[in-house]
């Protein structure tokens, strides 16, 4: 997960699930498009996302909430567990870090860099010796048996997504997957595949596709799924990045407004070169906004 970021106005908070056509992409790296591909668009649907993080930001699950689909959102950082609880109502949002049991946990907080946060102590001192600050702390872990045992009754779970920076190993070992059968796995794959990738298959799913940042697997009663996982979020899957969406949108709100108030400049234009008097007030008015400004020469 990339360090997180300023949240700069605009955060593309307000746009639709589509633009002219084209899906809107929140996700860092295409990952809602490939499950939109996988899942389809539905107006409902359910979703559990361990290391939730912002609610908008490089979201996996905010095209879906904004379809109408409603799941758990879990994020160890009371800022961004904030944020999740103002932008998400509909959804369960924990501020909760996830293991393999229950008990305090180490945690390390990276300063100015919260999406690199992490459990595993290897990452953190990399992230040290990288000359990164770290806040160091003791959290209430809890597991994925216990959030779906709680949370999760009488429900499909389409996906669960999985980023906690190196802790996915134990993520994965505290979940019940006789249990709870997520349809679909997305789990970063930045730290030590090989220490949970057999344990994901030994639970009944298949493997189907890296996208150089993810293995999606998929359970083995949806495996005529994995026909659908043959590539990453490519061209043909009519997608839009969310950023990109929001400057066409504003783009097209311009060319609108563009014009008209291009009559209106002129129309004012004639008005001030026929009247002497607005166009004495108009300099002084345009001097007056300029020495407030610091523009003045």
């Amino acid at each position: 997960r990339p360090p997180l970021r300023a949240r700069a106005v605009p955060v593309f908070d307000d746009l639709p699930p589509h633009v002219e056509g084209l899906m809107v992409s929140w996700a860092q790296h295409g990952e809602d498009v490939v499950l939109r591909r996988l899942l389809g668009e539905r107006s409902s649907g359910f979703y559990i996302d361990i290391g939730a993080n912002d609610p908008t930001v490089d979201s996996v699950t905010k095209f879906f909430s904004c379809l109408g689909w409603r799941g758990i959102n879990v994020e160890p950082l009371p800022v961004l567990h904030a944020r999740l609880a103002d932008a998400r109502p509909r959804d369960v949002n924990l501020c909760a870090f996830v293991s393999n049991g229950a008990g305090p946990r180490q945690f390390f907080e990276v300063d100015g860099a919260a999406g690199l946060s992490t459990g595993t102590p290897e990452l953190a001192e990399q992230h040290r010796k990288s000359g990164r600050q770290l806040k160091q702390s003791f959290v209430s872990s809890t597991t994925l048996a216990e959030i779906c045992d709680r949370h999760c009754q009488n429900v499909t779970i389409d996906f669960l997504k999985i980023d906690v920076e190196g802790h996915e190993e134990a993520v994965l070992q505290g979940a019940d997957f006789k249990r709870d059968r997520p349809r679909v796995l997305v789990i970063e794959s930045g730290h030590n595949v090989e220490s949970w990738h057999s344990f994901v298959i030994e639970s009944g799913y298949r493997f189907g596709l890296d996208d150089g940042l993810n293995r999606y697997y998929v359970r083995d009663e949806d495996v005529d799924l994995l026909t659908r996982l043959k590539c990453p979020a490519n061209i043909t899957d009519k997608y839009i990045r969310a950023e990109h969406a929001y400057y066409l949108r504003a783009g097209r709100e311009w060319n609108a407004v563009g014009p008209v108030l291009r009559a209106l400049t002129r129309k004012l234009a004639a008005a001030k070169d026929a009247n002497p008097a607005l166009k004495k007030a108009l300099k002084k008015a345009l001097h007056m906004t300029s020495l407030r400004s610091g523009t003045a020469t």
